[in-house]
């Protein structure tokens, strides 16, 4: 996700699920965990753009996954 002079300066939480391919459950889990910040506007949720961008680089890279996968317990 690049920002640039047309990206809006946040997404709704329908925004956001599709443009990450997430679950509105997912988006919920990842907002209790604290792993994704959300603003209020009344009773709607909101994102901002940069925190989307931040939450995305916070993701684990598909080789850390693979190695935590293969590590002996």
């Amino acid at each position: 996700m690049q920002i640039n002079e047309h990206s809006p300066l946040a997404l709704t939480v329908k925004q956001f699920c599709t443009q990450f391919s997430i679950s509105r459950t997912t988006f919920y889990e990842e907002v209790k965990a604290r792993r994704l910040e959300v603003r209020k506007i009344g009773h709607k949720s909101i994102v901002l753009t940069a925190e989307a961008q931040r939450w995305l680089a916070s993701l684990p890279n598909s080789a850390a996954r693979e190695q935590r996968a293969r590590s002996p317990r």
